[in-house]
């Protein structure tokens, strides 16, 4: 087990130091996952976000006859267990005693930012994982996919129908797609695109097309729907610096249909401080337990991977 001792800091045991260059301070205002994720707490070790299918669509009848009785169909259901992810520092009261730089070691500040850093790269790995076989939803298919399934039976996909680069048609595509998504049972519903997701490289293609009142190749004489004047103003480009993606043109779309990309809580980030009285040694220590994932893969389209 690893102990911080004073030979692992002995540059810091005398006033001789102008600066300490270390991590920058993190705190949950500079979360990413929040933007683009639904967060929740989860109230037992593990939770059960269930599918349900209405009752289709009313059918005529004869005057004086029997109305056609509907009914509800269960689908697949999401369940989300409870992990806990967990780090220690561990330091010698003598190395805490001799050193003459707070910052030096820090422990506590130290492994909150390791804790929230922690949830923003294991969020972003359902984007870069959205499309790899085995890491799949409660359906069996990956986040993105063109054969989710449907509880009367049948396939949707959220995915493109070809996959295009970052540019405002690839917009138009991905706004029209999204507004024909088929609900639970099967009928068109007419979700809408709300943020659109990406790696960071892409922000400012992104900024530039859903900023844009015109449209540039137009000689700006053209209205761009997608822009701020348009019938779908407002979407906010996400980029997430943490999807180191293998390909720079993935890109993908969060809707406004509920129960999308989840993060659940089951206990927020806790940190704590103790002592080991027998080895003399001070510990430090946090935690949190959580479960991410996907309950309604609607709320995604995927863009290109």
């Amino acid at each position: 087990m690893p102990i911080i001792i004073t030979g692992n800091v002995y540059r810091s045991l005398k006033a001789i130091l102008d600066n300490v260059i270390t991590d920058p301070a993190m705190g949950s205002g500079d979360l990413i996952y929040p933007k683009w994720c639904d967060v929740n707490t989860m109230e037992d070790n593990y939770v059960i976000d269930q599918e349900v299918a209405g009752s289709l669509l009313p059918q005529e009848k004869a005057e004086g006859a029997q109305a056609a009785v509907g009914s509800i169909q269960e689908g697949y259901e999401t369940r989300y267990n409870s992990r806990t992810f967990a780090l220690h520092l561990h330091i010698s009261e003598e190395a805490l005693e001799d050193a003459k730089y707070t910052k030096y070691i820090n422990a506590a500040k130290r492994l909150m930012r390791s804790a929230y850093k922690g949830q923003d790269y294991d969020a972003t790995n359902m984007l870069i994982r959205s499309t790899t076989a085995g890491y799949v939803g409660g359906d069996g298919q990956v986040l993105g996919s063109s054969a989710h399934t449907l509880p009367y039976g049948g396939t949707f996909s959220n995915i493109a129908d070809v996959y295009q680069t970052p540019s405002r048609a690839a917009l138009i595509s991905a706004i029209t797609k999204i507004g024909k998504y088929v609900s639970n049972d099967g009928l068109i519903e007419g979700y809408r695109l709300k943020k659109i997701v990406c790696p960071l490289a892409q922000w400012a293609v992104w900024e530039g097309i859903v900023g844009s009142a015109q449209v540039p190749e137009s000689n700006a004489n053209e209205l761009n729907v997608v822009g701020p004047k348009g019938s779908h103003s407002g979407i906010q480009v996400v980029p997430v610096m943490y999807w180191d993606a293998a390909s720079t043109t993935a890109w993908g779309a969060i809707t406004d249909c509920e129960n999308g990309l989840q993060w659940k809580n089951r206990r927020k980030i806790r940190s704590r401080t103790w002592v080991d009285n027998d080895a003399e040694v001070m510990k430090y220590g946090v935690s949190y337990r959580k479960s991410n994932g996907w309950s309604n893969p609607r709320g995604w389209y995927q863009g290109n991977t």
